[in-house]
């Protein structure tokens, strides 16, 4: 397991996904629970939130994970902080592109579609956005980014990017706050 320590009260544990012969599901929700069982305790599961939220009970961290083909991952936050996180592998472009109209809105597209990695970025804060932000968004085009990435809001709340980082040479993470 990898810790990468975003910020005070902001912490990031990664953990390979090991593909042995289990549905690629089952293998990434496997090394979620590892990375769980490290962090809280052998036997330390997580339950949900009626809005879906992932919560350890007992604890009073907020945490967000994601998974993808190649990694898992479990962000943990304290301090009152509400984040998320989102993962994907670098090999996505060509499904984004082709679906970019439905999560980018028409301001949005020129600058974010321009490139693969940034529409990359653009799909995995507004991801890791809808899970900090704790609202019931039903479209992505509801969150709103700046060209420069500076500024991330959702229904009038203004979030924050934590991060954007590659966690691996084909896994792409961004981390945005509440």
């Amino acid at each position: 397991m990898r810790t990468i320590e975003i910020a005070p009260g902001l912490t990031l544990y990664t953990e390979p996904v090991v593909h042995d012969g289990r549905p690629p599901r089952e293998a990434e929700r496997a090394a979620v629970q590892s990375i769980i069982s490290s962090v809280y305790g052998a036997g330390t599961r997580i339950l949900h939130n009626p809005d879906g939220a992932p919560f350890i009970p007992g604890s009073e961290h907020c945490i967000s994970v994601s998974h993808c083909r190649t990694l898992a991952g479990v962000l943990v936050c304290n301090n009152g902080l509400r984040g998320g996180l989102d993962l994907e592998t670098t090999d996505r472009g060509e499904q984004l592109h082709r679906v970019a109209p439905r999560f980018l809105s028409a301001d949005e597209l020129p600058y974010w579609a321009a490139d693969p990695l940034r529409l990359l970025q653009a799909w995995t804060i507004k991801e890791a956005a809808f899970k900090a932000a704790g609202l019931p968004i039903a479209d992505l085009r509801e969150i709103h980014l700046t060209p420069d990435s500076t500024l991330v809001t959702a229904r009038d709340t203004h979030l924050t990017i934590a991060a954007l980082m590659f966690c691996s040479e084909d896994t792409f993470a961004s981390i945005v706050i509440r």
